[in-house]
């Protein structure tokens, strides 16, 4: 025989008490104890399905068990990004670590028993893509490092300069200053490349920088050089 129990609506130990009657009216009974211990609650409160986010984001989520809570995490796409185990359940995500993009933020809260329960929301990531020029300034001669900052777009596929409009140079490869601040508005890459200026005519020349992500996106900046 079976029958079914929803057993939501309790939890903590439970005896179960069993009783048959045959056909002459003859009982018996037979009892057992039982601990339920339902599956854990949790919902994502911040950010919402659907936010567009950059920089630091605040995570929170509102959680609860019938036994007791042990934590509960956040990973996006899989990756793991922040716990917290009292309430209420807060976390944290530098956002400059990952490329622009569409992302399931995921919360996970499990209990003391090990069993999970997880709630995903969709995030679109938006970072600022943003470039300014390094150097050189200045009256220019034979060789010079041309140089440029980029911000914490962490999918800058290339960075090349030109000079009235010609590519003189050309870099893939960015290197991250540790020191500088993750906020992603924070010019923390620098690309370097040389060039020798002797073939250009003297006087005055438009120096422009130029970047491009995997995305597509693309930003530039220009300034004035002299050649003597």
């Amino acid at each position: 025989w079976e029958w079914p129990w929803d057993t939501t609506t309790t939890s903590g130990e439970v005896e179960l008490e069993l009783r048959s009657v045959d056909m002459a009216g003859r009982s018996a009974t037979d009892t057992v104890v039982v601990t339920v211990d339902n599956l854990p609650y949790v919902r994502q409160s911040d950010p919402s399905d659907g936010d567009t986010v950059s920089g630091f984001v605040s995570l929170a989520a509102s959680a609860s068990d019938d036994l007791g809570l042990t934590r509960v995490s956040w990973d996006l796409d899989g990756v793991y990004l922040d716990e917290d185990t009292t309430s209420p359940y807060r976390g944290l995500f530098d956002s400059c670590a990952v490329a622009s993009g569409t992302y399931t933020l995921t919360a996970t809260g499990e209990d003391s028993a090990g069993q999970l329960t997880t709630d995903g929301v969709t995030i679109e990531v938006d970072q600022p893509f943003e470039i300014e020029m390094g150097g050189p300034s200045g009256a220019l001669d034979v060789s010079e490092t041309f140089l440029a900052w980029t911000t914490n777009d962490v999918t800058v596929d290339e960075v090349d300069w030109a000079i009235d409009g010609v590519e003189v140079a050309r870099e893939t490869t960015g290197t991250a200053d540790a020191t500088c601040s993750s906020d992603c508005s924070n010019l923390c890459t620098l690309y370097s490349s040389e060039f020798d200026v002797t073939p250009l005519a003297d006087g005055s020349h438009t120096l422009t920088v130029h970047a491009t992500d995997s995305a597509g996106a693309e930003v530039t900046s220009s300034t004035t050089i002299s050649v003597d």
